[in-house]
């Protein structure tokens, strides 16, 4: 679990690495906690990790993914993004977050949709998708 402290108060959200054959991150945060995560996969020896599973397509989830990806690509290096196909056009689209205030949010392209059932081989370990219906509302179908 790497702590990243959004808007500066410790405990409240966080990503997750794991790590086997290949390095997958839960989810990327915030544009403004981006360089601190991509800090402590470096502390952890695992910058770039493999792929970014993303949970859902909110800002405090996505965000962060241009810029783990950019700092990936200076060192010749891809992630590949990993999202449930329900939340591929948000993600492609992220003006849905604007009711959260203005912004900007970054879309994010070139993910791989993923479906109940299927599973992300991380080398010895599988991850096995679950799809869970949204029970926040209506507001991630508005964008």
């Amino acid at each position: 679990m790497i702590d990243i402290a959004e808007w500066g108060v410790p405990g409240i959200t966080a990503v997750y690495l794991m790590e086997w054959e290949r390095t997958c991150l839960i989810d990327s945060g915030t544009r403004e906690e981006a360089p601190q995560i991509v800090s402590a996969l470096k502390v952890c020896n695992a910058f770039p990790p493999d792929m970014i599973i993303v949970t859902h397509p909110h800002y405090d989830h996505t965000q962060g993914i241009p810029h783990l990806r950019a700092e990936a690509a200076r060192e010749g290096k891809s992630i590949q993004v990993m999202a449930s196909q329900h939340a591929v056009a948000l993600l492609h689209d992220q003006s849905f977050n604007e009711v959260y205030g203005p912004g900007p949010y970054e879309n994010v392209a070139d993910v791989t949709p993923l479906a109940e059932g299927d599973v992300v081989d991380l080398g010895g370990v599988g991850l096995l998708i679950y799809d869970v219906p949204d029970t926040a509302g209506p507001h991630c179908d508005s964008g």
